[in-house]
Order: C-alpha cells, then sequence, then structure tokens
C-alpha cells in the first residue's frame, strides 16, 4: 500500500526546481486508514495475549457499562473519522488555505465551501470544504472525551 502511495505522487514529470511531488490524497488516506486498522489489530492480539482473560458474570454488565462501552467506540470511530480527514487535508495541503482559527476568512464558514459541481466532490477535492470538515470533526472528539 505504501508503494501504490509514493507511486501516485511520481507520476507526472518534474521539469523544475519548484516541481514537487503530490501524492493522490485518496491513497494517502487509504494508506493512513489500513495503517491505522493495522495497528490496531496488532495491539488488540498483543493485550490479548499478554493480559489473561477474565471471567465475569453477564449479570453484573448494567446498563452504565453497556451505555460506557457504547461512548467508548463512538469516540474511537470519531477519532479515526478524524484522523482520516486529517490525510485530506494533508494531501491536499488544505491547511495553507485559512490558517486562521476558528475564523476561515471573515467569518466562521467559508464562501466557497461548496464551490465544485457536483457538490459531493467539495468534501474530498475542495481544500476549503476538506479543511472545514476536518474542523468540525476535531470538535466532536473533543467533546467526547
Amino acid at each position: 500500500m505504501g508503494w501504490y502511495m509514493v507511486k501516485s505522487g511520481l507520476e507526472n514529470r518534474f521539469d523544475g526546481p519548484s516541481d514537487v511531488p503530490r501524492v493522490s490524497q485518496y491513497r494517502l488516506a487509504s494508506h493512513l486508514s489500513l495503517a491505522f486498522i493495522l495497528y490496531s489489530l496488532l495491539l488488540s492480539s498483543s493485550l490479548d495475549v499478554l493480559l489473561p482473560a477474565q471471567k465475569f458474570d453477564p449479570t453484573t454488565i448494567t446498563r452504565l457499562t453497556s451505555r460506557f462501552r457504547m461512548l467508548a467506540h463512538s469516540c474511537k470511530g470519531m477519532v479515526f473519522l478524524t484522523a482520516l480527514s486529517g490525510a485530506f487535508v494533508a494531501g491536499l495541503d488544505a491547511g495553507l488555505v485559512y490558517n486562521s482559527f476558528p475564523y476561515m476568512g471573515n467569518g466562521l464558514i467559508p464562501s466557497d465551501i461548496l464551490s465544485m459541481k457536483p457538490a459531493i466532490t467539495n468534501f474530498t477535492e475542495n481544500p476549503t470544504t476538506v479543511q472545514f470538515d476536518h474542523r468540525i470533526l476535531v470538535s466532536h472528539p473533543t467533546c467526547l472525551i
């Protein structure tokens, strides 16, 4: 997967010293996602080996425990989604578009947020929308934690 990602940045010719290789934001995000998934699986597997399984009584699992588990899984999912969004920000250099926080230009929501057609491409190809989405996604896990 790493070579597949790097290859996307080496497909163009580089004629001048100012030409910089750019990898595809899609390949960068898939590479990061695969790395997170593999790391999580390795961590889970190693913890299963190192820590013995504890026996528990199913009647002791209360509603509060199940709610905590649901909150922990949703927080984990939001952190993963935020990191995935960060890969798109890095791949598009979207952090350079609006570099003031919390404002983006003259307001909280920039005027060119949905400037591409079809509108769905804005979420993966428009640096303004990608950065705005990432800012919104960063605030949710922060509130959950």
